[in-house]
């Protein structure tokens, strides 16, 4: 274990901004959500493609997550309001990444999204100010609306517990930032939200979880 971090490669294979990076399981392969449309997959070993960039049919890329068996990529999507944008998907990869339209989407930008431990519930946090867990299984929606009136914030980042009950979301945009657990089960919020700019002793406006 080296005592100093050094820097191995620098990967430029996107013509805009990368929003979202996901690190495979095994640890093999590193996958990289851009707004130009792709997701990139390389090679952590040698930091080269490991596989034919994944394209969009609704515009860029937020983010990505891989499910904890390595079996599935999820990719949440950019989109205007109003438009097909924000749909997600499942690249199966065993069979080279074949795409599998979990949800369509109604407009909303997919900021984040996270598998539970078990692979078997995915979450997506979403720019309306609301999130929603789905079935992996299934492959239905389980909460479709969480939040969307919780203090008028954009979730930003997303995390499930070990043994998947409760969600947390990070807000980071209007006058506080804010911290909230909301039940998987009942989907609702588990007590009030937490003002992380004031735990941190930061200022409140214009900042970021």
């Amino acid at each position: 274990i080296l005592d100093t971090p050094q820097l191995r490669f620098i990967i430029a294979g996107h013509s805009d901004k990368v929003s979202g990076v996901a690190v495979s399981p095994d640890g093999k392969t590193i996958a990289s959500a851009s707004s130009d449309g792709t997701i990139g997959l390389w090679d952590t070993a040698t930091g080269k493609a490991s596989h034919a960039p994944l394209k969009s049919t609704e515009g860029g890329f937020e983010s990505v997550a891989f499910s904890p068996d390595g079996k599935y990529l999820a990719s949440g999507e950019g989109g205007k309001t109003g438009s097909a944008g924000g749909q997600i998907v499942l690249w199966d990869v065993a069979s080279g990444y074949t795409p599998e339209v979990l949800a369509m989407g109604g407009g909303a930008w997919v900021d984040a999204l996270a598998f539970s431990r078990d692979g078997k519930t995915l979450a997506a946090a979403l720019a309306d100010a609301s999130a929603a867990l789905y079935s992996i299984p299934e492959r239905k929606t389980v909460c479709p609306s969480i939040g969307r009136k919780a203090d008028n914030q954009v979730f930003t980042t997303i995390a499930l517990s070990p043994d998947g009950l409760e969600v947390a979301f990070g807000t980071g945009e209007g006058n506080t930032q804010a911290l909230s657990i909301w039940s998987t089960v009942t989907c609702q919020q588990v007590g009030q939200a937490m003002d992380t700019g004031k735990l941190a002793g930061l200022p409140g406006e214009g900042g970021w979880i």
